[in-house]
């Protein structure tokens, strides 16, 4: 066995135990590339309620740091560029940036470009550098959307002529919002991390994600099916653990995140739970990708009391269940196991992670 340590020169030193001396020798060392990360990403000016203007020149800023464990070469730095787009509400390149700056370990830069939002939308922005990216999600003046969301909704269901079908119709939207969009916005994710990898030559890299969105359409593609046949959008042949390790492995697949699963024995639920449960953790996973930052996600089903009860539980920064929020989210998955007969339980607090369970009664049994 051979231990060595390496000073900040480059010099590797080898400890000799026969002469007890410390000797100077020569080994050539490769260094490892700069490991550049997008710290932050910001826009100004925003209005007194912190939110970005339409119609107004906005400056947008990433915040670019190096990692790493060596400084960048002056080549290196002539060949940086940081790109900055927006995915949502459409997909567009705003710029492209090429700093010119060799960082050194631990040093920071800002790159910044213009922008005018045209429409008050939500917008996803992205800011890219060395393969590393960081969203930041941008609203302007969410509480008013929220509230003409909602009375366009009251609208709806007085013009239909029954409530049977506006349920139906909010029954499908939940299904489109928990199956297509969000396996649409994966494969844009997975097509953007192939296109790299194709560019950057790594083929084989670039061959297992292509597989990946491969596969990941075919899910699309039986989710669209099973839609227009108002069916579940899961196999019938599929038990449920098969089905929860799926969709794990999905997300596993196009994020990266740690994903455990464990399904007990005794899980007496019928179809229509299954899927209620499929979709609940769906959305679980999703609202972790989004504002979680975890890295490890542990999905537990198992008997509980009366019922069957499944728990997520993540490491992230956590949130306070009490305040305010937007979007399908926590209540898209709290009206699902209402109408099931069950319930949704969040136990989390800012900085401890979260941990999220829904309980519903067994098949067969009235809630």
């Amino acid at each position: 066995t051979l231990r060595a340590w390496v000073d900040y020169d480059d010099n590797v030193l080898e400890w000799y135990e026969t002469n007890n001396e410390l000797q100077d020798i020569t080994i050539e060392v490769k260094r490892k590339l700069s490991d550049l990360t997008v710290l932050d990403l910001e826009v100004e000016p925003r209005d007194d309620s912190g939110n970005v203007m339409v119609g107004v020149a906005s400056t947008i800023s990433a915040t670019i740091a190096n990692l790493g464990i060596r400084d960048m070469t002056a080549a290196e730095a002539s060949n940086l560029e940081v790109s900055f787009y927006t995915i949502s509400p459409v997909h567009e390149l705003i710029a492209e940036v090429s700093p010119g700056t060799a960082l050194a370990v631990g040093q920071n830069i800002t790159v910044s470009t213009s922008f005018v939002f045209s429409v008050r939308d939500q917008y996803k922005l992205v800011a890219k550098v060395d393969e590393r990216k960081r969203i930041a999600e941008y609203g302007e003046e969410r509480a008013r959307l929220v509230t003409e969301l909602t009375e366009a909704q009251s609208q709806v269901e007085a013009l239909s002529r029954d409530r049977g079908a506006a349920e139906e119709r909010e029954r499908i939207a939940r299904d489109i919002h928990d199956t297509l969009a969000q396996t649409l916005a994966g494969l844009v994710l997975l097509s953007e991390r192939a296109g790299r990898q194709a560019r950057d030559g790594r083929t084989d890299a670039a061959a297992e994600a292509i597989a990946t969105i491969e596969q990941t359409a075919r899910e699309a593609l039986a989710e669209s099916r099973a839609l227009v046949a108002r069916m579940a959008a899961v196999p019938a042949d599929d038990a449920l653990a098969a089905a929860i390790e799926r969709l794990a492995a999905r997300f596993r697949a196009e994020v990266g995140l740690a994903i455990d699963v464990e399904v007990a024995a005794g899980v007496d639920l019928d179809r229509e739970q299954q899927v209620v449960l499929l979709r609940c953790l769906q959305e679980a996973l999703a609202n972790v990708r989004k504002h979680a930052r975890a890295t490890l996600v542990v999905v537990t089903v198992a008997p509980h009391g009366e019922g069957i009860g499944m728990t997520v539980r993540d490491d992230g920064v956590g949130f306070d269940p009490s305040a305010a929020r937007t979007g399908f989210g926590l209540d898209g998955i709290s009206d699902r196991a209402t109408l099931a007969g069950g319930s949704v339980e969040v136990d989390s607090v800012p900085g401890r992670g979260s941990v999220l369970t829904i309980l519903l009664p067994r098949a067969g049994v009235a809630a």
